[in-house]
């Protein structure tokens, strides 16, 4: 028995709010990066910062210390706080704290080195996952209808990425998963296809225009676009052929016409050596006489 397996799939964005003096560019990035590997296990997987769902962090410094050296080194502490959000209505729908803290020789160092020592391993952590994508899945499976009709109107317009995005946004527990992605393959498919035709047309237009080595250059450009899947690839495999063959035949051609001009010059520098050699023999020898 065949057994198929489907990867865990809730796509995410994961931003930072509070960056600031206090909460440097640099450890924000940190702490982004920090918590996109660490959601993967969760079957979260980061995405751009557009997806309506995301897991905002804030960090809030809570104490400062020098410590004497050499070197001397400073220590930051701070609050980090993980919050769910449903950003296109603007609702926050589960939230986690964690105290961190680090070590650096300069506070910017210490702020990077206490982000690194966030983790998801508390039962706290794991029920504020937990919370998080049971909210999510709720939505998509009371929205789904809507965001599937959407998609079908997209792919009837011809906006198939778009289509594609808003299928791509529907997680793998929801229960209209399959049709989601029944009709992700259907808009996929169907991009391929125009996009195929419409490089298949280019190729033409740029052999017709230019039959020569240049122009199959070019078309050859356009036809290596054209994925094996589309329905037109078996005529831009024909069309290859085809432009292969007469450029061939054209070279062909035009080696057999170089070594015919260049036998005729050879013949014509040799007649034209003979014609100066038999002038040369037919003149009769000039005396010149000094003698006056």
């Amino acid at each position: 028995m065949n057994t198929l397996f489907i990867l865990l799939w809730m796509p995410i964005a994961v931003t930072t709010s509070n960056v600031s003096e206090a909460f440097p560019d640099a450890a924000g990035k940190v702490a982004q990066a920090k918590l996109s590997s660490l959601l993967t296990a969760d079957g979260l997987t980061s995405t751009d910062a557009n997806n309506q769902f995301a897991i905002d962090i804030t960090a809030v410094p809570t104490e400062s210390e020098v410590v004497a050296g050499p070197p001397t080194q400073i220590v930051e502490k701070m609050t980090m706080t993980l919050t769910f959000v449903d950003r296109m209505n603007k609702a926050k729908m589960a939230t986690y704290e964690q105290e961190v803290r680090g070590v650096g020789t300069t506070k910017n160092k210490a702020y990077l080195e206490a982000v690194k020592q966030l983790n998801l391993s508390s039962n706290e952590a794991r029920t504020f996952i937990q919370a998080g994508k049971d909210k999510i899945i709720a939505y998509y499976d009371q929205e789904a209808p809507r965001i599937l009709a959407n998609a079908k109107d997209a792919i009837s317009m011809r906006q198939y990425e778009k289509a594609m995005y808003l299928m791509a946004m529907i997680p793998t527990d929801c229960k209209h998963y399959a049709e989601a992605q029944k009709l992700l393959l259907e808009a996929w498919k169907a991009q391929i296809n125009m996009e195929a035709e419409q490089n298949l047309a280019l190729a033409k237009a740029a052999w017709t225009a230019k039959q020569n080595d240049e122009g199959a250059i070019e078309a050859a450009g356009y036809l290596s676009k054209i994925l094996p899947d589309a329905a037109c690839y078996p005529k831009a495999q024909e069309f290859y052929a085809q432009i292969s063959k007469r450029v061939n035949e054209d070279r062909a051609v035009r080696l057999e016409q170089l070594r015919s001009d260049m036998k005729l010059e050879h013949e014509q520098v040799e007649a034209a050596r003979a014609v100066g050699v038999a002038y040369g023999n037919h003149q009769q020898p000039t005396t010149t006489n000094y003698m006056r």
